[in-house]
């Protein structure tokens, strides 16, 4: 049902508003719990790949193809496609047929807030990741990997955030090291619940009850930091072109450290 516009305005003030939404971050939850259910298959295998590839075309039709849930399908699906080809998954490379793809088809999906969001995020995350966890290396191990992921997503979609809300949430980074693995739990299992349903309604209770339990506390989490003084900056409003401007300049930014770096490797190498 539609969530109350109290709790909806804390999840926004916490800056961990994407949970409530279909996005691609529920794509990579369902992605995880097909590859769970999919075990027995070889991780390599065509079988896997189209058992795959069909579980998240009935998610995100399911889920109104929104341009998150394409965006994140499309990467997921190459993943899986370079593993069946015996090769590793290329963020970037996923991202721009990704892209590509949902243009194609659409290109007026350019202009609109929720492609710019989804794919300047995703964007944050594949360039600016390993950055933000060398910057954060004097954390635990198992701290730094997630709040470097929360970070370069915020960065990445930071000008396009503020040409859609003209607001910042200063608490986003720890309210989604809590709220994203809350969200991991309850989307999976919430699943599992309406599969389970329609197979064996004797095993529902214990999902449906835990992922009841990862909502509240996820719910929790969001109005406690909404709660806490200065929790959303508003901002003036950018111009929409700045956060496709910002993205283009990250894209170079990446391009020239790839370049510079095969420079230093050919030259090392003619030192040798």
């Amino acid at each position: 049902g539609d969530v109350d516009p109290e709790l909806r305005a804390s999840y926004q003030a916490s800056g961990a508003a994407h949970v409530l939404a279909v996005s691609g971050l529920h794509v990579g939850f369902v992605a995880a719990l097909l590859s769970l259910l999919l075990w027995p298959l070889p991780r390599a295998s065509l079988g896997r790949l189209l058992c795959l590839a069909a579980g998240l075309l009935g998610y995100c039709l399911l889920a109104g193809a929104s341009a998150s849930t394409q965006r994140a399908s499309l990467m997921a699906a190459a993943v899986a496609a370079a593993r069946w080809r015996g090769r590793e998954g290329d963020g970037l490379s996923g991202l721009g047929l990704a892209v590509g793809c949902i243009l194609l088809l659409d290109p007026r999906q350019l202009l609109g807030m929720s492609f710019q969001l989804s794919v300047s995020a995703m964007l944050g995350i594949v360039l600016l990741t390993e950055r933000m966890e060398r910057w954060l290396r004097f954390l635990p191990r198992f701290l730094r990997g997630s709040l470097a992921m929360t970070l370069a997503a915020q960065l990445g979609c930071l000008p396009s955030l503020l040409a859609g809300f003209g607001s910042v949430s200063l608490y986003a980074p720890l309210a989604n090291l809590l709220a994203v693995p809350l969200a991991g739990l309850a989307v999976p299992l919430g699943l599992l619940t309406l599969l389970l349903d329609g197979f064996l309604p004797a095993l529902t209770p214990l999902p449906a009850m835990l992922s009841a339990l990862a909502v509240r506390t996820m719910n929790l989490v969001a109005e406690g930091f909404a709660s806490l003084p200065l929790a959303e900056l508003l901002l003036p409003k950018l111009p929409q072109v700045l956060g496709l401007l910002w993205s283009l300049l990250l894209l170079a930014l990446s391009e020239l450290r790839a370049r510079a770096r095969l420079a230093g490797g050919l030259a090392a190498g003619g030192l040798c």
